[in-house]
């Protein structure tokens, strides 16, 4: 039995924190998604499998909405793809001058906007999340006044950063991810956007692939991944990184992000910008060549 817990009427920034807050808890949920029901109207979803812990959901919704709330509750078919469904209606967004839009999106694409078509699906990264829209933002400010030769998208996900990154500049790139599901959606969105001729794309952990250790040393990396991931791959940036590299970090709370500021400028790299969106940041670091 798969049962879904629904919280409508939210802000925006309400419903991504109880998806960052579930995503905490190991086994408390198979999924959770925030999508915007209405113009500036938010819905907060997760899918259980067998009876949900209450409890903790109750604690959840009460600790960052600080009122009580009832949770709607709903079995569902455990074949239907409910990642799908929750962020099927999701809106178009503009991150820097890319556009992020689904099938569903009947609008215009504006003028001198790059597209990017990215469906829902199970790989993380529609731009819709603070992380990926921040990146979005600091890839737009690099590449605006750099052409770095060699661009790896470590973490790729659903494969947006890297088609925003080949789709604006035309080169090829690299693009990685640890897990399979990724890949395969990777590989659709790369052709859904006309650009697999130009990204690599490896099933690989951190650098240990071929392909990449081959290829390094970047000129320019992407790794929007976790706060700790980032930390331990902070000596292999140093190794694979060309000294004027640069580097996009991200899935970064706030209050995280000291600490991997320390723990890259230890190999040379200093803070060049940070972008700040809600309780996420990005940070944009540089090593002088």
């Amino acid at each position: 039995m798969i049962i879904s817990l629904k919280i409508t009427n939210l802000r925006k920034e309400e419903a991504f924190l109880l998806v960052d807050k579930v995503f905490e808890f190991e086994d408390l949920a198979l999924s959770a998604s925030a999508f915007e029901q209405e113009k500036n109207i938010w819905t907060f979803q997760a899918l259980c499998e067998s009876e949900p812990n209450m409890e903790l959901f109750n604690k959840i919704a009460y600790n960052i909405l600080q009122k009580r709330v009832e949770f709607c509750l709903e079995k569902i078919d455990e074949n239907f793809d409910f990642v799908s469904h929750s962020l099927k209606n999701l809106q178009p967004i503009i991150a820097g001058k890319f556009y992020i839009y689904a099938s569903h999106n009947k609008q215009k694409i504006p003028d001198k906007l790059t597209a990017i078509k990215i469906e829902a699906s199970q790989a993380f990264g529609t731009g819709h999340h603070e992380t990926t829209f921040s990146c979005l933002e600091a890839i737009e400010e690099y590449i605006s006044n750099n052409n770095p030769a060699k661009i790896l998208d470590l973490g790729t996900g659903s494969g947006i950063l890297a088609i925003a990154i080949a789709k604006r500049l035309n080169k090829t790139i690299w693009a990685s991810d640890n897990d399979e599901t990724a890949i395969e959606i990777a590989k659709r969105n790369l052709a859904e956007n006309k650009v697999s001729d130009l990204v690599n794309l490896v099933k690989a952990e951190g650098f240990e692939h071929e392909s990449l250790k081959n290829n390094a040393p970047f000129n320019l990396v992407i790794a929007n991944i976790l706060a700790d991931p980032l930390i331990k791959l902070a000596k292999y940036m140093d190794k694979y990184c060309a000294k004027n590299c640069a580097l996009i970090l991200s899935g970064i709370l706030s209050e995280q992000a000291a600490n991997i500021i320390t723990a890259y400028q230890h190999f040379g790299f200093n803070l060049e910008r940070r972008f700040n969106r809600g309780e996420w940041v990005s940070l944009l670091m540089v090593r002088e060549g």
